[in-house]
């Protein structure tokens, strides 16, 4: 049996977290994990109530040299065989005290990281280079690396783990915010980051809107204090186009799994997303959805086999797609439910842990 230790901040809700949660609750007999953590967060009863051994284990103050060789001298009393980082902070400590000994450091990258400095970067090239295994959660975010790292480092390809069991209906969303059934529901998940393109579906949905066509929109994320301006200007743009009756800013919500199948259709728009969980979970709840033709969207959609897939930055294109569907809803849904059974075998935490368990035990071959 394997020990390995996962490297967190906070315990907060977050994609790397909530993924490491669906490991942790999933488990496996090949596998003992423990999880050292530096900050409590709104996840920390979650991550109780999976069993694995939590570990508070954090610097005293910001000048605490010592904190890494604790942290090394912790992982040799508990035999802990591999160290599995999330962030590139973890990542550096996970390098530390893995150096000059058998255990072997993983470091898991969850975006582009674009706009970093040139510190960071090249701390992100060491870790490339010197890592026992660097996982990408897709093919796309790889070559993206690779192109920006001109060094040869280990790379593996792992898709994010999705635990479906979570998706059922535990509350009633038109009742809550008062639509009437008829009203065509849409939503788009995910925080007003740069990396995510919100205000092209707030002008996708004024097309609507001057068409005619009835509809509430919900947008489910937080306002990001480090790009506030992304938030702001799909408010102020939904207030100058009297659009506030029908696009509803929900916020942080912690009920998505229970929210998404009772949509009518699911709208997105990304500009660099690694990956793209919230597409994934759309697809498997069995409803329409419909995101632009990035290569990574295109990648984990089998180029469209799983989603409508629409010109970036075109709304003319999405509006005759998004059309079609509201004329031929019957078959677009007919659709949608296919593409979830695929969706939910090919991107389960079980295959998920599958995977991971092998890039383990191989680090060991």
């Amino acid at each position: 049996m394997r020990k390995v230790a996962y490297l967190l901040g906070a315990l907060n809700r977050g994609g790397a977290e909530t993924l490491i949660l669906d490991i942790f609750k999933e488990k496996d007999k090949d596998i003992r994990f423990i999880c050292i953590y530096r900050k409590e967060g709104n996840l920390l009863n979650d991550f109780q109530n999976t069993g694995v051994s939590l570990v508070k284990f954090a610097p005293k103050n910001k000048f605490d040299f010592f904190y890494v060789f604790h942290l090394r001298r912790f992982l040799m009393k508990k035999d802990v065989d591999i160290v599995h980082s999330h962030q590139l902070i973890d990542g550096v400590v996970s390098l530390l005290i893995t150096c000059f000994s058998k255990r072997k450091a993983v470091l898991t990258f969850h975006g582009h990281e674009l706009k970093k400095s040139f510190l960071f970067r090249l701390i992100r090239k060491v870790l490339l280079k010197l890592n026992d295994q660097n996982i990408f959660v897709s093919n796309s975010q790889l070559k993206y690396f690779e192109e920006k790292n001109k060094i040869n480092f280990s790379r593996q390809i792992l898709y994010n783990g999705i635990d479906f069991n979570k998706f059922k209906h535990i509350n009633n969303l038109r009742e809550e915010l008062g639509i009437n059934k008829n009203i065509l529901l849409t939503a788009s998940v995910g925080n007003f980051t740069s990396g995510r393109n919100h205000l092209f579906v707030c002008e996708f949905l004024n097309r609507l809107y001057q068409t005619g066509i009835q509809f509430i929109h919900l947008f489910v994320g937080a306002k990001n204090v480090t790009e506030s301006l992304v938030y702001e200007n799909c408010i102020n743009f939904c207030n100058k186009n009297k659009l506030t009756d029908n696009i509803k800013f929900l916020g942080t919500r912690t009920d998505v799994p229970s929210l998404l199948p009772q949509l009518d259709a699911f709208i997105y728009a990304t500009n660099n997303d690694s990956f793209g969980i919230a597409v994934i979970e759309a697809i498997s709840c069995g409803i329409p959805v419909f995101v632009n033709n990035t290569e990574v969207m295109l990648e984990i959609t089998n180029n469209g086999e799983f989603a409508n897939i629409y010109e970036s930055d075109n709304i003319d294109n999405l509006f005759t797609i998004f059309t079609d569907f509201i004329q031929n809803r019957q078959d677009y849904i007919h659709h949608a439910v296919n593409a979830a059974t695929i969706i939910r075998n090919q991107y389960s935490i079980e295959k998920h842990l599958q995977n991971l368990k092998n890039i383990y035990l191989n680090l060991y071959n």
